[in-house]
């Protein structure tokens, strides 16, 4: 999986910022509270749980940030699950 032709977009999404920029912190701002409009409009027609939807809007993105982490490392095969190629770890001994 990896971060596909266009790493300096997967980096902005999940990276950390560089920069003082307040367009991108508007930005971010604004990206926050879609999601979490959709998420309470997901809890009002009963598509996820109720609760806290800023809450619930904070989990999934850390969701999200943890899969594309993953998948930026490699750790994810083209179908999402788990490694590519399993490491080869040793019977008698646990990794480090």
């Amino acid at each position: 999986m990896g971060t596909g032709p266009y790493p300096a977009r997967f980096k902005l999404v999940f990276g950390a910022w560089t920069i003082d920029s307040p367009e991108l912190a508007t930005a971010a701002h604004a990206a926050q509270e879609a999601q979490i409009d959709i998420v309470a409009r997901c809890q009002a027609a009963g598509d996820l749980p109720a609760g806290d939807p800023i809450r619930l809007a904070a989990l999934l993105r850390a969701l999200a940030h943890g899969a594309a982490d993953l998948a930026a490392a490699g750790h994810l095969a083209a179908d999402g699950k788990a490694t590519p190629t399993p490491p080869t770890w040793s019977t008698t001994s646990s990794p480090t």
